[in-house]
């Protein structure tokens, strides 16, 4: 149930993966989501609502706002028609919420009045980072709307995963869940995706592709470079000062970064673009090392689960990526301190591969889609 926020049809999210895995499991799978979507594969917006069945063959069903509200308040306070309907149809016997800030979670609460049997599970995507930050948001919408809806649900609910251990801090601390039904699940990477890599292979690969030396250290970086993520530009700083070192970086930038990305690059800083699931995974792959100087995003998970060895930012409550060493921290995201980390991570690099490829299955979703009704059913 994706009623917390958009839902991206043809995407690699937890949303995408888990129904698909839960399905190959061999189980009856729905999808209710609201309208919001990706529009031209680069911007939010809203779609009509439909039903469909996806690209994994699997029913969706996007459901219309009320329409006894004004629109820009149905939308921002995720109120819905049809939902009781929709849970009437299907009969579900295990509902996943992905999320809980939705106002017509009390529909949901109402079918698990006349339905006891039923086992309902929530996840958690919210942290004081992405969320909250605002007096606004903090005091108004989360606790004086949001909270006393997940209050009267908390009951009903049989377990809360924060999908980042500061996401069990927020749910405990914003909304009373008790500390007995919190417990971490992490995002992942689709694992049979991950059958068809090979490190040695697709190194060769990207060097061949992009007129390489393999003798040179291989960087990577990716995701949607704005003002938020400018630190790529000191981790571009620290590879043109680091000898026999490339960065591949993919993904896209907004305007003002990339003009002054763009002024920094040339041999030694390979710009690919955006990429498709399977070349971005086949390019992370191949290279030597997974550098995220800014805060954290889903490809941290996603890198992990390919076996690649990763240095990120530390941030407070954001250590769950390093299970065994498999990845190192940067102290701050200044281009020295980048550089200094990227030598220390060359020097042991053989060492961390070894151990990075040992905690893949903590982030393969095929563990991670049984785990979850293993705990509940």
């Amino acid at each position: 149930m994706c009623l917390a926020a958009f839902y991206i049809d043809g995407y690699a999210y937890q949303e995408n993966v888990l129904p698909r895995k839960h399905k190959e499991e061999g189980h009856d799978v729905y999808i209710i989501a609201s309208c919001e979507t990706y529009l031209d594969n680069n911007r939010l917006g809203y779609v009509k609502p439909s039903n469909y069945i996806n690209e994994d063959g699997i029913q969706v069903t996007r459901l219309p706002y009320s329409r006894y509200l004004p629109l820009k308040i149905a939308k921002k306070l995720r109120i819905y028609e049809g939902l009781w309907t929709c849970l009437e149809r299907i009969k579900p016997d295990f509902i996943f919420l992905h999320d809980i800030q939705f106002l017509s979670l009390n529909k949901v609460v109402k079918y698990k009045q006349y339905n006891p049997n039923v086992t309902i599970v929530a996840d958690g995507h919210t942290d004081y980072i992405n969320s909250a930050r605002s007096f606004l948001s903090k005091n108004i919408l989360h606790k004086m709307i949001y909270k006393p809806s997940i209050t009267h649900a908390e009951k009903y609910i049989d377990k809360f995963y924060g999908t980042l251990p500061p996401r069990n801090v927020f749910m405990k601390e914003m909304y009373g869940i008790p500390s007995e039904k919190l417990e971490y699940l992490p995002l992942g990477v689709d694992d049979d995706k991950t059958k068809e890599l090979n490190h040695k292979r697709d190194r060769k690969k990207i060097c061949d592709l992009y007129g390489i030396d393999t003798k040179n250290f291989i960087v990577i970086t990716g995701g949607k470079f704005d003002q938020a993520k400018a630190s790529v530009l000191s981790l571009i700083d620290a590879v043109l000062m680091t000898e026999e070192c490339v960065l591949i970086i993919f993904g896209s930038f907004d305007d003002d970064v990339e003009k002054m990305a763009h002024a920094k690059m040339g041999s030694k800083i390979i710009y690919v673009g955006w990429m498709d699931e399977k070349d971005s995974m086949q390019l992370l792959s191949g290279v030597d090392l997974a550098v995220y100087p800014y805060l954290h995003s889903t490809l941290w998970e996603q890198t992990a689960g390919i076996g690649t060895p990763l240095l990120v930012k530390a941030i407070d409550g954001f250590s769950h990526i390093n299970i065994n060493g498999n990845c190192a921290f940067l102290n701050s995201c200044e281009a020295l301190e980048i550089s200094r980390k990227i030598e220390e991570c060359r020097k042991d690099i053989t060492n961390m591969r070894k151990r990075a490829d040992k905690v893949k299955s903590e982030f393969a979703y095929s563990n991670i889609a049984r785990k979850v009704l293993e705990d509940c059913i």
